[in-house]
């Protein structure tokens, strides 16, 4: 039986899809670069869920998009407010997309990299509550899905 993934918004576009549910922050990304427009409007979602004293915590997969030296910098100007407790575990294979973290971190050190075979370990340091792990990862392969399909 599938577990319920309740998300409690979700939104699909062409180049990423983002969504929340048990209590975990989801992004999705492809391989296309990320559209202004797209990332826009992720940025005001994201806006709303980084509340200082909430910790908020996020979970990315990426299959080779990051965003522009432009949108690090909006998202470093977003999360400065909550440096001290977001976690944000990144999901990437690619060699490149780990260097865009490495330069994320530089000035808000709150990501970490893992392999996606990795997803376990990267769910266990975000510390997602044990009774939301399905729902979170339910949730992801559904973003996945709306972004990776062929």
């Amino acid at each position: 039986m599938l577990p319920s993934a309740r998300v409690a918004f979700c939104r699909s576009m062409k180049t990423l899809a983002y969504g929340k549910t048990g209590g975990c922050i989801l992004l999705v990304c492809g391989k296309q670069p990320l559209l202004a427009e797209e990332w826009y409007d992720y940025m005001r979602f994201l806006e709303g869920q980084l509340i200082p004293g909430t910790r908020p915590i996020g979970l990315v997969y990426t299959d080779g998009a990051g965003p522009t030296a432009a949108q690090r910098q909006q998202m470093n100007e977003l999360i400065a407010r909550v440096v001290g407790e977001l976690k944000a575990a990144v999901l990437v294979s690619s060699h490149l997309a780990r260097a865009i973290v490495t330069a994320l971190n530089w000035t808000n050190p709150v990501h970490r990299t893992f392999a996606p075979k990795e997803l376990d370990a990267a769910i266990a340091w975000l510390g997602v509550a044990e009774g939301e792990v399905p729902k979170v990862k339910y949730a992801l392969e559904a973003l996945k899905r709306e972004i990776l399909r062929p």
